[in-house]
């Protein structure tokens, strides 16, 4: 059996790694502030410089910035493949809009 390494590092964000393949969810790595009319009060265990190279990111939707940053934008860039929403697929360029 292919074991699977979940890291949490932070609200929405983790990282899976599984069968030589690393995903990333909802990426969200700015520091503590405040972002519009959030509050973020806690940091991120790490950052995506500890990652490594991210095959996939999974992002449930992009328009909070408590599951997509600043930070987390950045990472998108980086990504292999980004899969979300077919409207996020609209707004960011290089995501693959999924249909339930």
């Amino acid at each position: 059996m292919t074991p699977v390494e979940i890291s949490l590092v932070g609200g929405p964000t983790a990282v899976l790694r599984y069968a030589g393949l690393t995903w990333l969810t909802d990426p969200t790595f700015d520091q503590p502030g405040v972002y519009g009319n959030l509050e973020k009060t806690a940091g991120p265990a790490f950052g995506p410089e500890h990652i490594g190279h991210v095959h996939v990111v999974l992002l449930s939707h992009d328009q909070h910035e408590d599951n997509l940053d600043r930070s987390g934008r950045a990472a998108l860039a980086e990504a292999g493949h980004v899969l979300s929403t077919p409207s996020a697929a609209d707004r960011i360029p290089g995501v693959t809009g999924l249909k339930p």
